[in-house]
């Protein structure tokens, strides 16, 4: 028994004396990944600034899809970065009061060379948080433009994408229920304590399978299909870390006509602050998606 326990906490040392390796590698790997790409981007930054001569426009137009591929290089780097550190290191995020409506705004511009190259319609309907909202913008940037990109992925030609944004009441369990809740009306007494933000990413593409909507935020996980949206199990399980990080929550819901990522952030606590309650009941109910 003693010889078995002994082999056992052997074995466990060297997993994870083989998993700091393997952070380590990742890290100096990234590193030097991202050293070139970076300056890549800022050579065609300089092509595409005419600094170094005139371009017609077929030529400006093809090096901004070489810039928009080297971001999407980068973004992936940083996310196999922040994929296999974040299990060792505890990485809080830089909480600030900030403007949601510029990160979506942002995100969706660096997503819309993406979207064009396949005629996607990009529809935005956001309302404002009711209080100021505290996040990390850069990080919350790259959980939509994952989100976007993915649904540009899967979105057919000439398809459409509905990006909303909207307060609402969260109880920390069922946020679904509450939305839900708010879109018919019953939601009163949630309206007057709005405590949280959410962003909703609808597409217009292939379903995603009952079975596999919480398996596809797993890291390198994947399942058989054409319509396999988990791609190397990268861009989602980031998203979700993150949103985790901001003590917030994310899921899919999936339909016949596309899927939809969710993404609540929860506000600061102001509790002298009373909302109207015919101010947050239309807000609620003019933009909540029945779950």
């Amino acid at each position: 028994m003693n010889d078995l326990l002994d082999c056992l906490l052997h074995t466990n040392l060297k997993l994870q004396e083989y998993d700091q390796f393997r952070t380590n590698f990742l890290a100096r790997a990234v590193h030097d990944f991202r050293t070139p790409l970076t300056s890549l981007c800022g050579y065609c930054g300089l092509l595409v600034d005419q600094r170094l001569g005139s371009l017609n426009k077929s030529q400006t137009d093809l090096l901004l899809r070489m810039q928009h591929s080297i971001t999407r290089l980068s973004r992936l780097a940083d996310a196999m970065f922040e994929l296999s550190v974040g299990r060792n290191v505890k990485r809080e995020p830089d909480l600030q009061s900030g403007d949601v409506e510029a990160a979506i705004n942002q995100a969706i511009h660096d997503v819309t060379p993406h979207a064009d190259e396949k005629k996607i319609r990009i529809v935005i309907r956001v309302n404002p948080p009711l209080q100021p909202l505290v996040f990390d913008a850069a990080k919350i940037e790259q959980v939509l433009i994952n989100l976007l990109e993915n649904a540009c992925k899967f979105t057919p030609k000439k398809g459409v994408i509905h990006v909303q944004g909207y307060p609402l009441f969260w109880d920390g369990r069922s946020v679904k229920r509450s939305a839900a809740s708010a879109a018919n009306g019953d939601g009163i007494h949630g309206a007057l304590m709005v405590n949280a933000y959410r962003i909703d990413v609808r597409d217009s593409g292939s379903g995603i399978p009952c079975e596999h909507l919480e398996s596809i935020f797993e890291e390198y996980t994947s399942y058989s299909g054409g319509s396999d949206r988990s791609g190397g199990g990268l861009g989602l399980a980031i998203c979700r870390m993150i949103v985790d990080a901001h003590r917030g929550t994310m899921w899919a819901e999936s339909g016949p006509d596309g899927t939809q990522f969710s993404v609540v952030l929860p506000q600061p606590e102001a509790k002298d602050q009373q909302l109207g309650v015919a101010k947050a009941a239309e807000i609620l109910s003019g933009n909540a998606l029945s779950a």
